[in-house]
């Protein structure tokens, strides 16, 4: 992997950022108007608001089958990942790309282009399933890297259009994110709405439908 890194707002350079491993040596600001906005927090420097950054755009280590992941792609760090990835998220149009590379916004970004769904398969299937995947850096061009939470969940494109579908684990969580959303419905509150769906997925080689709570790309 290269170790200088240009962070990029669509089609801008943002800023070059130089690691160390999985440390920040150094930052180089471009173009600074179209940085995220927690490069703006005052109480930190340029190298820990960028670190920051990039951790809240790693895969959660308490994410279900995280280990068995990261077991697969030979052991890397978040920060690898996020690297080979390139940072991409399906709810902005910020990404990473190495210096010298000639990727560009309208071939990498997951709003025109195709994704690998070997992790969605991951996320909505039984263990027995997912033990019959192949999990190589080309898995990593899925949106559901970079998404946060610890709760089992899987970006889908229905019909052109960017859907989260959510689990519980153990608490009914997703009955919680439903009820709010109604509640919040009713007192006019803006929020991120979310209401019930179904996906079909394969448990012991059986095909079944299962409910999850679903929100549009916010």
């Amino acid at each position: 992997l290269s170790n200088i890194y240009v962070l990029m707002h669509k089609y801008i350079e943002c800023c070059k950022v130089e690691l160390d491993g999985d440390e920040i040596k150094n930052v180089e600001i471009i173009n600074e108007k179209h940085l995220p906005f927690n490069f703006f927090d005052t109480s930190h420097n340029k190298e820990i608001n960028i670190l920051n950054w990039f951790k809240n755009r790693s895969f959660p280590t308490d994410r279900i089958y995280y280990e068995y992941i990261i077991k697969n792609l030979q052991n890397i760090s978040p920060l690898q990942m996020i690297i080979l990835s390139k940072g991409l998220r399906v709810t902005d149009c910020y990404w990473i790309k190495e210096n010298e590379s000639s990727d560009n916004w309208e071939e990498v970004n997951f709003f025109t282009n195709d994704t690998n769904e070997i992790l969605d398969r991951i996320y909505i299937n039984s263990k027995e399933v997912i033990n019959d995947l192949i999990i190589n850096k080309n898995t990593l061009k899925n949106p559901n890297i970079t998404s946060g939470g610890s709760l089992p969940k899987v970006w889908k494109k229905i019909n052109g259009k960017w859907l989260l579908y959510k689990d519980s684990i153990k608490y009914n969580e997703t009955d919680n994110e439903i009820l709010l959303s109604k509640i919040l419905d009713f007192l006019n509150i803006k929020h991120i709405k979310y209401d019930k769906a179904k996906l079909k997925r394969e448990i012991d080689g059986e095909i079944e439908e299962k409910t999850y709570c679903v929100c549009e790309n916010y």
